[in-house]
Order: C-alpha cells, then sequence, then structure tokens
C-alpha cells in the first residue's frame, strides 16, 4: 500500500530541487501560482498534499515536464504491488478513469 507522507515527501523534495535549479525563490514560485509562500513551503516539505492543478501550474511554471517530480510506479507501489497507477487513482484516490489515463501519460 502507498504510504501517501512519504509520496508527498518525494514530490515536494523534486519541486523544489526544480524549483532552484530554475533559480526561483519560493516566493516568485508562489506569487506566479497565486499561493502563498508559506503553502509552497509546506508542498516542498512534504507537509500539504500538491493538488494536481497546482502540479501542473508549478511544471507549467518550471518549464518541466509532471514525469520529472513524479516518482516512478515501483516508489510507490514497490515492485511486489501489482495494482496499476491507473487502478490506484481510480480506486484509492477516487478519481474517474478518463483523468486517470490523462495522468498515466504523463508517468
Amino acid at each position: 500500500m502507498m504510504d501517501v507522507t512519504r509520496l508527498n515527501q518525494h514530490i515536494g523534495k523534486k519541486i523544489e530541487e526544480r524549483r532552484k535549479d530554475a533559480m526561483y525563490s519560493q516566493q516568485k514560485l508562489a506569487d506566479e501560482l497565486s499561493i502563498s509562500r508559506s503553502s509552497l513551503a509546506n508542498i516542498e516539505n512534504g507537509r500539504h498534499q500538491c493538488s494536481l492543478i497546482v502540479l501542473f501550474q508549478i511544471c507549467k511554471a518550471l518549464n518541466i515536464e509532471t514525469g520529472d517530480v513524479l516518482p516512478t510506479k515501483e516508489y510507490v507501489f514497490g515492485s511486489h504491488e501489482s495494482m496499476s497507477i491507473v487502478d490506484h487513482l481510480v480506486k484509492v484516490e477516487k478519481i474517474s478513469k478518463a483523468d486517470a489515463k490523462k495522468i498515466e501519460k504523463y508517468l
């Protein structure tokens, strides 16, 4: 089963790395996203889950792909897990199958 805290920490760390690579301050990126700097800090520290909309906005602002910040299926589920990412998104995260398929294209 997926550890949501671990997943949030992974995504947050990758966002922070990519933000620094792009030479953005937290404040500059937060301003572009129309969120507070503390909200961005909480995402980067894994304290808050990043919504898909904000994740896509971050990737657009930093000119990166979602796959640059999202972990592999093996990282999320472990190599022994047989559930596909689409199945997980539909069954566990309650995302529509159509939206899950769109997300899968970016993994």
